[in-house]
C-alpha cells in the first residue's frame, strides 16, 4: 500500500486514490494546504495498485525532445487572452472539432479553488484558458478518461508534468487516444495561501467572481493579477508588487516535492508548452508584446498534433537548448528557500498583512523606475 514517509516524494496527483478498488484511500490536505493520500488500513487488501500508478515509486527514462518551436496565435484576441502565445487554445479548438474532448483547469465559482473539468464545445474553452497559480483539487477524472479512450474517443489532457505522469501510468503510457500537454512548471503553490490572500483582497474589494492570473495590461512580460468583483469592478496588481506572486516567485509557497521534482527528468507528455522568455533574441519577429510560446514536442503524437494547427499558429523551429536558457525550470527544480518552513508556520499564525510585511520585500525604487520607463515607452508608440 501507498505510504508517504517523506512529503518530498508525493506530488498529490491522487492517482493512488482513484485506482484503489476498495476506495480506502482518500486525499486530505495537510497543515500547509497540500493534498496527500490517507489509507484506511482496515479496508486495504494489499493489491498494490496504488504503488503501481505512483509516479514517484518508479525510475524510468522520460521522453526525449524531438523538436521545438517558437509559436504565436495568428489571432491577436486569442493571444491577449492567453497566458503566452495562445497555442493551447488552438490545440483544444482543433481537438474538439475532430470529435475529441478536452480536459483542463478552471477556477471554481467562488474563485477559492481550481479543478480539472471536461470541455466538449469550443464555446466553453474560455473556462480553461490561461494559467492557474494554484494546486488543483485531487482529480476525479482518471476513470472517466480511461473509459473514454478505451471507447475510441480521443482525449486532450492539460496539467502539470507530475499530473501527466500519473495519468499516463493510470491509463497506459502508449495509448494512442490520449494526448497529454504539460507546462514548464515553476512549482505548485499552496491552496491555503491562495485562500488567505483572496480573503485579504475581498475584505477590500468585495466578493470576487473572476480571476485572471496573467492579465497583460502592461504587456506579456509585465503581467499581473486581475480580480473582478460581483459589481463588475476590476482590481489590478502587477506581479512586481503583488504579494501572492512575490511569495510564489520567491519559491516560498511551493509544495515540498517541487524542490526535487521527479517529473523534470521523467517526462511522459506529448507536448510541453511554456512562455518563450528570450524570444526577442531568438525570434525577434515574434516579439510584439502580446505573448509568445515555446512548444516542445516529445513524441510523434505531439509532432502530428502541432501540424494540425499550422493555419492558426505561426511556427518557427528553434534549438531547444538555446530556447530554454531563460526558462530552465523545464528540467531543473527551483531551490528551497531557507525561510520556507518558517513561512508555512507563520501562514497559520499571522494575518496576511503581517505575513506579506515579513516575507515580501519590494524594491520600490526599482519599481518606480520600471513604471516611468513603461510610460515613456507607451508615449512613443
Amino acid at each position: 500500500m501507498i505510504q508517504i514517509n517523506e512529503k518530498e516524494k508525493c506530488c498529490g496527483c491522487s492517482a493512488c486514490a482513484n485506482v484503489c478498488p476498495k476506495r480506502c484511500i482518500t486525499m486530505v490536505t495537510d497543515e500547509e494546504g497540500f493534498y496527500y493520500p490517507s489509507v484506511d488500513l482496515s479496508e486495504c487488501i494489499n493489491c498494490m495498485r496504488c504503488e503501481t500508478v505512483c509516479p514517484f515509486l518508479h525510475d524510468e527514462k522520460g521522453k526525449d525532445v524531438l523538436v521545438s518551436y517558437a509559436a504565436k496565435s495568428r489571432n491577436n484576441e486569442v493571444r491577449i487572452n492567453s497566458s503566452s502565445g495562445g497555442v493551447f487554445y488552438h490545440l483544444a479548438e482543433r481537438f474538439l472539432s475532430d470529435g475529441g474532448i478536452v480536459i483542463g483547469v478552471a477556477m471554481d465559482d467562488d474563485c477559492k479553488s481550481a479543478r480539472h473539468i471536461i470541455i466538449r464545445d469550443v464555446s466553453e474553452l474560455a473556462r480553461i484558458r490561461g494559467s492557474k497559480y494554484i494546486q488543483t483539487d485531487p482529480m476525479t477524472l482518471y476513470e472517466t478518461i480511461s473509459k473514454t479512450i478505451k471507447g475510441g474517443q480521443k482525449v486532450l489532457f492539460s496539467g502539470t508534468p507530475c499530473q501527466v505522469n500519473a495519468l499516463k501510468r493510470f491509463v497506459g503510457k502508449d495509448d494512442q487516444n490520449l494526448f497529454c500537454v504539460d507546462v514548464i512548471c515553476h512549482g505548485v503553490p499552496s491552496a491555503k495561501l491562495w485562500e488567505k490572500y483572496l480573503n485579504y483582497r475581498q475584505a477590500k474589494v468585495g466578493s470576487v467572481r473572476k480571476v485572471s492570473f496573467r492579465y497583460k495590461k502592461d504587456g506579456w512580460k509585465d503581467y499581473g493579477l486581475l480580480l473582478e468583483n460581483e459589481d463588475h469592478q476590476f482590481f489590478y496588481s502587477p506581479k512586481q508588487t503583488d504579494s501572492y506572486f512575490q511569495l510564489f516567485l520567491k519559491n516560498l509557497s511551493l509544495r515540498p516535492s517541487c524542490y526535487s521534482c521527479k517529473a523534470k527528468t521523467e517526462r511522459y507528455s506529448d507536448l510541453t508548452l511554456g512562455d518563450f522568455w528570450g524570444i526577442e533574441r531568438m525570434v525577434p519577429d515574434f516579439n510584439d508584446g502580446t505573448g509568445a510560446s515555446l512548444i516542445v514536442c516529445r513524441t510523434e503524437l505531439g509532432m502530428e498534433l502541432v501540424k494540425t494547427i499550422r493555419d492558426s499558429v505561426e511556427l518557427q523551429e528553434v534549438d531547444y537548448s538555446v530556447a530554454i536558457e531563460k526558462n530552465k525550470t523545464d528540467f531543473i527544480s527551483v531551490e528551497k528557500p531557507k525561510e520556507r518552513d518558517c513561512f508555512f508556520k507563520d501562514l497559520d499564525n499571522l494575518s496576511f498583512t503581517k505575513l506579506k510585511k515579513k516575507y515580501v520585500r519590494i524594491d520600490w525604487l526599482k519599481e518606480i523606475k520600471r513604471r516611468i520607463k513603461k510610460k515613456i515607452s507607451s508615449a512613443k508608440k
